[in-house]
This record gives structure tokens, sequence and C-alpha cells, in this order.
């Protein structure tokens, strides 16, 4: 009786490394899945920089002409505090 103890025993190891390796075998790829295409993203955005430039320019041309022309405030706000964490109390 032993011996068919022990040859479970053997079967349950053996099958529990073969699960793991290919727990392990998963995670290495898209590990390295991952890694490539952030490398890729990267690549393209450092290429596409002379546009990214442009665009991000005129977007804070926007938003200067947009703040430039709109209407001041009537009032003040109201102050109902002192200090840095009263300033987020509703």
């Amino acid at each position: 009786m032993e011996v068919a103890g022990a040859n479970a025993d053997c079967a349950f190891v053996s099958a529990f490394a073969v699960d793991s390796f290919g727990g392990v075998a998963q995670l290495a790829t898209l590990g390295g899945v991952a890694g490539f295409s952030l490398t890729a993203i990267a690549s393209f955005l450092v290429g596409q920089r002379l546009w990214l430039d442009f665009l991000g320019g005129l977007f804070l041309c926007y938003l200067g002409v947009r703040t430039f022309i709109s209407k001041p405030a009537e009032r003040a706000a109201e102050v109902r505090g002192s200090g840095l964490f009263s300033a987020s109390e509703v």
C-alpha cells in the first residue's frame, strides 16, 4: 500500500510542477508582451513629438485666449476658514 500512496504523491507533485511551470511561462510571456508594447508606444510617441508639441501649444493658446476673453467674477470668493485643510471642506 505504501507504493500506491507514493505513486499518488508523485503524480500530484509532478502535476503541480507542470501546472506551476505553465503559470510561470504564462506570466513571462505576458510580461514580455507588456514590456515590448510599452516600448513600441513610447517609440511612437517620441517619433511624433513635433506634432504633439504643436497640438499642445495650440491647446495652451486656446486656454490663454479663453481666459483673457472671459468676464471677471462679480464678487470675490468667501473665505470660511484659515489654513491649508480648511480649503477642502465643503
